[in-house]
């Protein structure tokens, strides 16, 4: 009997690793005696380990259809999108870390557009709330580069100070 499991439950066990194989013998995953669970690897330093070949590495789906993919078919850069598997829909990704709507990073896929604070970003990035920028802001259409002085904004461009 396993501790805190009842008569009907169904229950294994093993007094080291737990292991899974397809294929024959070929091992998929493993439970070691931590907990620790590892997918096409002998879990490490992580809880859960994942290490595949393939491109489509993780899908997770609600019942809303709306979801998280994590894929690797980028060669810089994994991918984190939001997509339902079983609608075969993109939807937009609320980052966040508390339970109001919009509190953190919000990417509306559809517009291609970035909000911080709000869910109803309105440019490439909208932020709701003030802002602290430590180097300066520059825009492209200008040689020129916008600095805080400590009371105002600096416009610069060829060394000379415009308006502040």
């Amino acid at each position: 009997m396993i501790a805190n499991s009842a008569v009907n439950d169904f229950a294994i066990r093993s007094q080291t690793n737990m292991l899974f194989a397809t294929g024959g013998n070929t091992e998929r995953m493993r439970i070691d005696s931590s907990g620790k669970i590892g997918i096409g690897k002998t879990p490490s330093t992580w809880a859960f380990d994942v290490d595949t070949g393939l491109i489509y590495i993780a899908s997770f789906d609600g019942a809303n259809n709306t979801g998280v993919v994590i894929n690797s078919n980028n060669a810089t850069a994994a991918q984190i999108m939001g997509y339902s598997n079983s609608a075969s829909t993109y939807n937009d990704l609320d980052i966040r870390a508390n339970a109001t709507a919009g509190s953190g990073v919000y990417v509306d896929g559809s517009a291609s557009t970035v909000g911080i604070g709000t869910t109803t970003p309105l440019q490439k990035l909208t932020v709701n709330g003030a802002t602290f920028i430590t180097g300066a802001l520059t825009s492209p259409g200008s040689a020129g580069s916008y600095t805080y002085n400590g009371t105002a904004v600096d416009y610069h461009s060829d060394g000379a100070r415009y308006w502040s």
